[in-house]
């Protein structure tokens, strides 16, 4: 076969696998300050010094309060509160998934092995042949009993297979699926911070309630 004509399959291939499923996805980008605690109708005098100095947040941001009790009980709430396990664990699963999508990119493997312990009935197929053959009584019980004895039947098989990425198919699917993982991920902060904000807010009004307890005694 001329050069030319070889080289044209090759060359279609790499052309299509150019291509892919779709106009690549663009997130929206919404005007949102870094933080929450950014997010503020007053002046800018009513922030923290670190935050009119343009410093990045704490990394948590319960620790400005500077109270140790407030921080054991959002480790605490962290720890047993059972939305939030079940949010970790879809997280978990959506990585998982992301992982089982990204494999499909390389070569599929597959191997299997198996053992069976077998015997054959003694009024089977192989009986029946002995006595179409005309065996004689004391050669055809002793035939009987051979072909009658367990044995072990082992089996094994090996498959491989590669899909080619020709249209961004699987491409398309690992985007997808990141994406969902990065949901998981947001959906999981977002149920920690409503525990968090939910223990703060008991948690202060309970001081508030006992401060207030203190001052009625002390007049």
């Amino acid at each position: 076969m001329p050069l030319p004509h070889a080289i044209a399959p090759l060359v279609i291939a790499l052309a299509l696998s150019g291509c892919a499923v779709g106009p690549d996805h663009r997130p929206a980008e919404p005007s949102v300050p870094a933080d929450w605690s950014a997010w503020h109708g007053g002046a800018d005098a009513l922030l923290g010094a670190e935050r009119r100095a343009g410093a990045s947040a704490a990394t948590s941001d319960w620790q400005a309060f500077g109270d140790p009790l407030l921080e054991s009980l959002q480790a605490r709430a962290l720890a047993a509160n059972h939305d939030l396990q079940t949010a970790a664990l879809r997280f978990a699963q959506s990585r998982a998934q992301r992982s089982a999508t990204a494999a499909q990119r390389g070569p599929q493997l597959e191997a299997s092995a198996g053992v069976n312990r077998q015997r054959q009935s003694e009024s089977g197929a192989a009986t029946r042949m002995i006595d179409a053959i005309g065996s004689s009584a004391g050669n055809r019980e002793q035939l009987i009993r051979s072909l009658s004895q367990p044995f072990d039947l082992y089996q094994a098989g090996f498959d491989a297979s590669w899909e080619i990425d020709l249209w961004g198919r699987v491409r398309r699917a690992v985007e997808a699926a990141e994406a969902d993982s990065a949901a998981s991920a947001a959906l999981l902060r977002q149920a920690q911070l409503s525990v968090q904000a939910e223990v703060a807010r008991n948690y202060v009004e309970l001081r508030g309630s006992q401060r207030e307890l203190q001052l009625a005694r002390a007049d």
